[in-house]
């Protein structure tokens, strides 16, 4: 399995637990014929608990390593936890949205 074919398996597992999210980083540059300066793939989503739980369970352990507990208290905390891909070593990365501000009443 390439890198581009780790994102899209982990899109297509992102969209089966409901869970919104948006590429960003190095890989994301990629895309855009950046070059790419890391070997980790970064997503922003945004989740609450059960759908943490329930990509967690789409996840088969044979192929990726986690520590479920490290992403609930990413998901209280609103900070970031990431999964190794078994087959390719590459890490990801899922950072939560934090919530939006609004300054000058925008």
């Amino acid at each position: 399995m390439n890198p581009a074919d780790l994102f899209r398996r982990l899109s297509e597992i992102l969209s089966r637990a409901d869970i919104p999210y948006m590429l960003t980083g190095s890989f994301a540059g990629t895309v855009y014929g950046l070059g790419r300066g890391s070997q980790d793939v970064d997503f922003i989503i945004a989740a609450d608990e059960d759908q943490i739980r329930k990509l967690l369970s789409l996840l088969p352990e044979n192929e990726f390593y986690s520590e479920p507990n490290a992403a609930f208290e990413a998901c209280r905390r609103k900070s970031m936890f990431n999964l190794i891909d078994n087959v390719t070593g590459l890490k990801i990365d899922f950072i939560f949205r934090k919530a939006s501000v609004q300054r000058n009443g925008v």
